[in-house]
């Protein structure tokens, strides 16, 4: 595993994601769970697997693999780059019947687990995968569990592009809250591009340190962590946004880089145990997954003085849209065009938006994904002439600065032909001092057309009629919710989005 991993003065597809760590080999590089591991310790760890990984699948093969966050998830990642094995991890939060559909599309012959996984779902996982192998937090040896009458898995994981640059060299499935997940081919092109800007962006050295939550199955933790390695800084790894454990972290290490999603921002920023001084080494922070809200912003800066920056992208192209926190006034933007990345905002009948006009976002990009593994109609639909159609809808400001609009599937249409953005309505309703955090959804009606209504969750007492009546101050009539309804907390899936599809039905 290496440096070379990560080396941007390198040229050749096999450098930038394969070879040695070098340098330093007493550099402690990872924390976890109160135990070190320098970069020594890693290289050897990762020659190690990249050696039993070698001998057992062909470069181009895809390994799934279902970890938690660990040194031993991470080394897996290091050991697959070297060999030219195609990783794709899966959420360890996912259930069984989301991991089964996941392993059944893609017809990855083999599954890395955790011991107590591959035994209490040994019969499941034969039915699904040639090989099951298990590593425990204890060692990074593979220990083979498959029973050795099981078939071979159907499918396969043939590159989409014989282009070295452009071979398929990661999996990254969806979320899946705008529909079922969706396994995305990324190329070694797109990665490289991804982690080149990333270690400038971010300005990581070799004296930076980073607490790491975000789950490193998906886009956020994963480029985290290979951009940090790829700097030679430090990461402190968790295995969850657990916020005590997130505290007691940030109170110990003090880092200077944090990057999370908006929700773990939300609870850490007002719980009373971090401070000024828990935040004063503090360099760059970006919140990711979900737009900034005013209540995060607020907080941040009356902690830090500084603007928390917000980047927008998905698992099919990563950090389309950054906000440098330049512009205070520009806190809850999207940010501005990435270098060499274009975006365009076209109408339903695609032609180009008038400024300030609200059109769906189009991404042209070096980190745009290959395509969906397996997929070739879904593929076309979200590929049209090098440009990747999001969903996502945006405006555009006089100054240059893109504005999220919500995702075109989440549109409330109404039956006056008017449409709603809800998250145009949640920017004006958490602006209330009252509410803590928002969501508005479409609720269908008897004669088929729909309403939005609003979910609440306060901070002091007030009422729905207060809040309807702060809304109309503020927006259109039609756009002010149909009903208010106070809850205790929003719903949020496996990547701390807000998931909006489970509660688009009728209350």
């Amino acid at each position: 595993m290496g440096c070379r991993v990560l080396n941007l003065n390198m040229t050749e597809p096999d450098a930038l994601l394969a070879g040695r760590l070098e340098g330093d080999q007493e550099k402690v590089l990872l924390i976890h769970q109160g135990r070190t591991y320098t970069r020594g310790e890693l290289a050897g760890h990762a020659d190690r697997l990249a050696a039993e990984l070698s001998a057992n699948l062909r470069s181009g093969d895809m390994l799934a693999i279902w970890l938690p966050n660990s040194p031993q998830l991470l080394i897996l990642y290091l050991a697959c780059f070297q060999c030219g094995i195609v990783p794709m991890p899966l959420n360890p939060g996912l259930k069984l019947p989301e991991l089964t559909q996941i392993l059944r599309h893609s017809g990855a012959r083999v599954l890395i687990t955790t011991p107590e996984r591959g035994v209490t779902h040994a019969r499941l996982f034969t039915t699904l995968v040639r090989r099951v192998w298990t590593v425990s937090p204890m060692d990074t040896l593979l220990r083979d569990t498959s029973d050795p009458a099981c078939g071979e898995a159907s499918g396969d994981s043939s590159s989409v592009s014989k282009n070295a640059s452009e071979r398929p060299v990661l999996v990254l499935n969806t979320s899946g809250s705008s529909g079922l997940p969706k396994a995305v081919v990324l190329s070694y092109r797109a990665v490289h591009h991804n982690l080149t800007y990333r270690l400038a962006y971010c300005e990581l050295t070799d004296r930076s340190i980073s607490v790491v939550a975000s789950c490193m199955a998906q886009s956020v933790g994963l480029y985290q962590c290979l951009a940090l390695l790829g700097a030679g800084a430090m990461t402190v790894l968790l295995e969850s946004y657990d916020i005590p454990q997130l505290i007691n972290s940030i109170n110990d290490y003090r880092p200077t880089h944090l990057i999370m999603v908006v929700s773990a921002f939300d609870l850490l920023l007002h719980d009373t145990r971090i401070t000024s001084e828990s935040l004063q080494c503090i360099r760059f922070a970006a919140a990711g997954a979900d737009c900034v809200t005013p209540r995060v912003q607020q907080r941040f800066t009356a902690l830090t003085n500084r603007t928390l920056r917000s980047s927008y992208g998905l698992c099919e192209s990563s950090w389309a849209l950054v906000n440098d926190g330049k512009r205070a006034d520009m806190g809850l933007a999207l940010g501005k065009p990435c270098p060499d990345v274009e975006i365009r905002l076209l109408q339903s009948n695609g032609s180009n938006v008038s400024a300030g006009e609200v059109g769906q976002i189009y991404i042209k990009s070096p980190r745009n994904m290959l395509g969906y593994l397996n997929d070739e109609v879904t593929t076309d639909a979200a590929l049209v002439d090098g440009w990747l159609a999001t969903g996502d809808l945006a405006y555009q400001d006089n100054d240059g600065y893109f504005w999220f609009a919500g995702r075109s599937k989440d549109l409330i249409i109404l039956s006056s032909g008017d449409n709603v953005s809800p998250t145009e309505v949640e920017n004006v309703l958490c602006s209330h001092p009252a509410v803590s955090a928002c969501m508005v959804v479409k609720r269908p009606t008897a004669v088929g057309s729909e309403v939005a209504w609003a979910l609440v969750v306060s901070k002091q007492p007030t009422s729905t009629q207060t809040l309807r009546d702060f809304m109309h101050q503020r927006l259109s009539d039609f756009k002010v919710p149909e009903g208010i309804e106070f809850v205790t907390e929003l719903p949020v899936g496996l990547s701390g989005k807000i998931q909006r599809s489970t509660q688009q039905s009728g209350s």
